[in-house]
């Protein structure tokens, strides 16, 4: 949608209203996302994302034409999305639309990063088979959310694992038959700094739940 046509904005006589600001708002994540791609300034990048949760927030987390961004998104606009995805999923508990645009977006580029605010919507199994390139693709700060998000109560909601399970299970990723030797021996490093950085988590891996792990992993 141009932006003249925008409820509110250029070419309209009269401003956004409850009844237009969806589309108000999608306009201006449409223009957002356009000025990502084009400015590759630090400075502007970070203004963009520091306005993203709010227009997330805004725009809701089942707006179809939010939904439509995240499956295809702009060319420079992950940062962006990535940002307006956390607001939501942190605000509530992600609803199945938003879920299924992430996993549709994982599908099409084997990237979990806008996947990966929503694992703890996503079924055991699903994270399971996920975990391997989560600790494979995710920057460390992002681990340590991961892991609070995957085994910390939040919105009333127990927790996908208890802190022993996973624990467990990031310690057998390593030793897993289905993964290739190859792809353990291009990525063994960055697995391996990952679950260092869990034992370095206390909030989610307390030293009690260290030391079960311990005792289960040389069992």
């Amino acid at each position: 949608m141009p932006l003249s046509r925008c409820p509110g904005v250029y070419g309209s006589n009269q401003p956004p209203t409850l009844l237009n600001f969806a589309s108000f708002s999608y306009c201006h994540a449409r223009v957002m996302c356009c000025r990502m791609c084009c400015h590759s300034g630090t400075e502007a990048r970070a203004a963009l994302v520091r306005y993203a949760p709010s227009l997330a927030l805004a725009i809701g987390p089942a707006a179809p034409q939010l939904l439509q961004l995240i499956q295809h998104p702009p060319e420079g606009s992950h940062e962006l999305l990535l940002a307006m995805i956390t607001a939501l999923a942190e605000s509530q508990p992600p609803p199945q639309p938003l879920v299924q645009a992430c996993l549709a977006h994982y599908q099409a580029t084997g990237s979990v990063q806008l996947l990966d605010p929503v694992t703890h919507s996503l079924s055991k199994d699903q994270v399971v088979s996920l975990l391997p390139k989560l600790l494979m693709q995710l920057p460390d700060q992002r681990l340590r959310l991961l892991y609070r998000r995957l085994a910390l109560s939040s919105h009333g909601r127990e927790p996908l694992f208890a802190p022993v399970e996973l624990l467990v299970l990031l310690h057998k990723i390593t030793s897993e038959p289905d993964m290739p030797q190859a792809t353990f021996k291009a990525n063994g490093t960055q697995i391996m700094s990952a679950i260092d950085r869990a034992m370095r988590t206390p909030e989610v891996f307390p030293a009690a739940v260290m030391q079960t792990v311990r005792m289960s992993v040389c069992l």
